[in-house]
C-alpha cells in the first residue's frame, strides 16, 4: 500500500477544509443565511478537536507518513503551523 499517496490524499483533505471554513466565515459575514451553517461546522470542527486533543486528521497524516518511513511528527507543531513553514517558509 503506498502510504505517502494516502498521506498526501488526507492533507489535500484536511486544507480543503481548513480553506473551506475560512472562506465560510467570509461568506456568512457577506450573506446572513450561512451564518448557522458555518457555525455548525466551526462548532464541529472545535467538539472534535477538542474530544481527540487535537485534529484527527493531523494524527492520521502522521501515521500514514510514519508508516512510510517518513516520520516528520506534524502532530507535535500542528497542521498548520507546520505546512504554513514547508509551503511559505515562515511561522
Amino acid at each position: 500500500m503506498n502510504y505517502l499517496l494516502l498521506a498526501d490524499m488526507v492533507t489535500v483533505i484536511h486544507t480543503a477544509l481548513v480553506v473551506g471554513i475560512l472562506f465560510g466565515i467570509l461568506v456568512s459575514v457577506r450573506y446572513k443565511r450561512f451564518r448557522p451553517i458555518e457555525a455548525l461546522f466551526l462548532l464541529l470542527a472545535i467538539l472534535i478537536w477538542s474530544l481527540y486533543s487535537g485534529c484527527p486528521l493531523t494524527y492520521l497524516e502522521d501515521f500514514l507518513r510514519a508508516s512510510a518511513g517518513h516520520p516528520i511528527a506534524i502532530s507535535q507543531v500542528g497542521f498548520i503551523p507546520f505546512y504554513f513553514n514547508e509551503w511559505f517558509g515562515f511561522l
